[in-house]
């Protein structure tokens, strides 16, 4: 402190206010000068920030700094006679200087321990640098067990290092007794590597690995190769004629194929050539009329539709190379590309029936006697492969006739009539059958109430079919 004056502007880490000299009482100002000399004699308080203080010291510190201020401000020289010869000797200010002298101090004290502990530890990470343990070859080297006391002969290690190996022979720390336990796992860990024989077992279970992938490939490609495509319970007389064309269908998607027939693609394939495995798949789709009799303003037979899915997996290995670790030894392994073959999924019936079109029973026998018109049913427009008809009394605008199912009702009546030929062909029974024959001419002044009345004595009592 180099005086009175400049002992006052110092210490901004007192949170003293500044004080005027002439205006404070000199008994006052001498008791506040010898007391602040306590404080700047035992602490050192320009090396003190605010960061250095802890909450609760900060919160005690601004309790006495409170008081301090009132005690100067009651020794102005301005202040009430009376207040005047009390105050300056008053013993509290002591108190309040002397406890927050006791403040500082300690902050001061507690700063020199944390630097003294960053200096330590500063030196200690750089010792520990320079000593390197082997922490890698330790964690691959050493079980579960044993790495936790390698741990802790570390840090003894290190003291041993900060001595300088003193008292040791050849001064090498490494001989210090404590890095014996140290040393010890270090040697521990050299003969262990200098020992290692991962790589030839690695090449052995890299054979073994191959192989078992050979062998995989191989038993499943024989299986494929053994498969047969099965057959649709699907009448053959149908194919020819193509059913799913006579209308326009909705064909099940290839996403949503995909994902129904992924889970048996995968039972398939043995797991260890599972991400080797590459599929895609192509399926057949038949269509299985199935008709329903209604009345549309005339007796008429409706067309409706059920799909019949036959899924081909097929299965190949795409060329790939990938790394694989065995013992810790990673190996690379290139698989080429091969075909492996096909399977196929058994026949399913796929999604709910799909209405296609409705036809009056009087068009199909005019389409089975080869005819083109006849009386009540008239073209209206050919497109492509298809005819536009109009038929008297029928609900709909028009009936639109496929050339394919036009041959089709042709050739299953060739020699027979519209019934027998369509029971013959599988997509009607009897009943529908006996309802057909007596409804293949157009009524003149049928009504819906007639047609009603005779469906239902037909199924009461139903006509015995010629043969």
């Amino acid at each position: 402190m180099a005086g009175n004056e400049s002992m006052l502007a110092l210490a901004p880490i007192l949170h003293l206010p500044p004080v005027n000299k002439e205006q404070m009482a000199p008994l006052a100002l001498m008791r506040y000068l010898n007391l602040l000399t306590e404080i700047y004699d035992e602490v050192p308080t320009d090396e003190l920030c605010e960061d250095d203080l802890v909450e609760k010291e900060k919160t005690k510190r601004e309790e006495n700094t409170d008081k301090i201020r009132e005690w100067i401000q009651n020794c102005s020289k301005d202040s009430s006679q009376s207040t005047l010869m009390v105050y300056p000797y008053a013993m509290v200010i002591s108190d309040y200087l002397r406890d927050l002298k006791g403040i500082l101090k300690t902050a001061y004290g507690r700063k020199l321990e944390n630097q003294r502990r960053q200096a330590m530890k500063e030196k200690r990470l750089k010792a520990l640098h320079e000593v390197n343990p082997p922490v890698d070859d330790a964690e691959r080297y050493l079980t579960d067990d044993e790495q936790e006391p390698f741990a802790y002969s570390v840090p003894d290690a290190i003291d041993a290092y900060l001595d300088g190996g003193k008292g040791c022979p050849l001064n090498d720390w490494r001989f210090d007794i404590r890095a014996h336990d140290y040393t010890r796992w270090t040697l521990t860990i050299k003969k262990r590597k200098e020992k290692e024989i991962l790589a030839k077992n690695a090449e052995k279970d890299l054979a073994r690995f191959i192989e078992e992938i050979k062998e995989a490939i191989d038993k499943l490609k024989k299986g494929l190769a053994k498969e047969k495509k099965p057959s649709f319970a699907y009448p053959q007389s149908l194919i020819k004629y193509l059913p799913g064309r006579w209308c326009d269908l909705d064909m099940p998607g290839t996403s949503e194929v995909e994902e129904w027939a992924e889970p048996y693609v995968w039972k398939r394939v043995p797991p260890i050539i599972k991400n080797l495995v590459s599929w895609n798949l192509t399926w057949q789709v038949l269509w299985l009329p199935r008709i329903k009799y209604e009345l549309l303003g005339v007796p008429s037979l409706v067309w409706c539709y059920k799909a019949q899915v036959l899924i081909k997996v097929n299965l190949a290995i795409t060329e790939r190379i990938f790394n694989k670790q065995f013992h810790g030894h990673e190996c690379t392994i290139t698989v080429k590309t091969q075909d492996l073959g096909c399977f196929y999924l058994d026949p399913v019936e796929w999604g709910d029936d799909q209405e296609g079109f409705s036809t009056p029973v009087a068009l199909l026998s005019m389409l089975s006697e080869g005819k083109l018109e006849d009386d009540g049913i008239e073209i209206i427009e050919t497109a492509d492969t298809r005819v536009g008809y109009i038929v008297r009394g029928y609900q709909g605008e028009y009936v639109e006739i496929d050339q394919k199912f036009r041959q089709f009702i042709i050739d299953i009546t060739k020699d027979s009539t519209l019934a027998k030929g369509l029971l013959a062909s599988g997509v009607i029974d009897e009943l529908m059958a006996d309802m057909i024959r007596h409804t293949t001419m157009l009524p003149s002044q049928t009504t819906v109430i007639e047609l009603a009345k005779w469906s239902n004595e037909q199924r009461l009592q139903p006509t015995e079919i010629e043969e």
